[in-house]
């Protein structure tokens, strides 16, 4: 079951590190004033403010599951999160991986890694009250994230090591198939159905996945929740799925006719061309044919492994299933059977 975190913890927390807030560590214990701002599926975050200080407000994400148990290394979040160009991430300020004090530990003695970001504008805003401006600032937002590139896909933490190598889409997509059909009960049969469809997608699209040469770091996972829009601008947040990979992953996210709300927004044809030609305007390489093939391709895996975790999360009372994840099961079924028909 993810762990909780209460305002207490938090503040003794925040209370030991004045350096997060701009201050000498030996200035000694500080009164922080924490607020809690929302539980994701890994991290639970918080603001913390210490008045005058040099940095004023801090975002405290305090990890949820132990350290084996989090589905991507805090380490390469950190890393993406300080590569990333300035202003489209918020500022990292400290990774804490092991137990320090005592401070990340439950009685059972597992380590739950902190991540200290800046206060990053703006807020999530939901899907209809996107325009095509807002989407604009995202094209422009990703083109300078994908500017630099790599000749390898891989982890982020050493991709200057990555050796070249294509991206096996029908690989990933077994990989996703086999994880989830083995934690899933045996009588969940709409994902066993929808992984017949999926396969033979996955066939057709992986050549035009595997002819991609230029890799970059992806933030690898925008959906609208990890969006922050305030005024002619949009931040990326939540950063736990950054990598080297194919640029038309993080284009994907935003959602077309695979949706789901909150994460990812119902969008027409002309929309998505709009946003890709955006993309195109702002330096993002490629072609908006092209993209469009590849991100709807990732938006569909995307879709099918989140699927997985929603179904796996209603059949396990332990994990305590919100209703936004049932309704998301729901729709995200919908409209992945829809968009897989001629594969089925």
């Amino acid at each position: 079951m993810p762990r909780t975190w209460n305002a207490t913890q938090v503040t003794t927390l925040a209370s030991r590190h004045p350096d997060w807030f701009g201050l000498p560590r030996h200035h000694g214990p500080l009164p922080p004033v924490v607020a809690h701002l929302a539980d994701g599926e890994s991290y639970a975050a918080w603001t913390a403010r210490v008045a005058g200080a040099p940095r004023p407000v801090v975002v405290i994400r305090a990890a949820r599951r132990a350290r084996g148990e989090l589905p991507a290394d805090p380490e390469e979040e950190f890393t993406g999160l300080s590569l990333a160009p300035t202003g489209l991430a918020p500022e990292p300020i400290a990774l804490i991986q092991h137990p320090e004090g005592g401070e990340q530990r439950e009685a059972g003695g597992a380590a739950y890694p902190i991540i200290v970001e800046a206060l990053a504008p703006g807020r999530v805003l939901p899907a209809a009250q996107w325009t095509p401006r807002h989407r604009e600032w995202l094209a422009q937002v990703l083109a300078r994230l994908h500017e630099p590139t790599w000749p390898g896909p891989g982890a982020v933490t050493t991709r200057a090591d990555n050796p070249p190598r294509p991206i096996r889409f029908d690989e990933h997509i077994a990989g996703v198939t086999a994880h989830w059909g083995r934690l899933l009960p045996h009588g969940e049969t709409g994902f066993g159905a929808l992984a017949n469809a999926m396969a033979a997608y996955a066939a057709q699209v992986t050549p035009q996945i595997a002819a991609v040469s230029r890799f970059a770091l992806l933030h690898g996972d925008p959906v609208l929740t990890n969006i922050l829009v305030a005024a002619e601008r949009v931040t990326l947040v939540d950063w736990e799925w950054t990598q080297v990979g194919d640029p038309a992953r993080d284009l994907g996210f935003l959602g077309g006719a695979i949706h789901a709300d909150p994460w990812y927004a119902p969008l027409a044809d002309t929309d998505i061309d709009g946003f890709l030609g955006a993309y195109l305007d702002a330096g993002g390489r490629g072609d908006v044919d092209g993209l469009r093939r590849r991100r709807d391709a990732w938006l569909a895996a995307e879709a099918f492994g989140v699927l997985g975790y929603l179904l796996w999360l209603a059949a396990d009372p332990e994990q305590s299933a919100l209703p936004r994840h049932r309704r998301g099961a729901v729709e995200l079924a919908r409209t992945l059977t829809a968009f897989l028909q001629p594969w089925a």
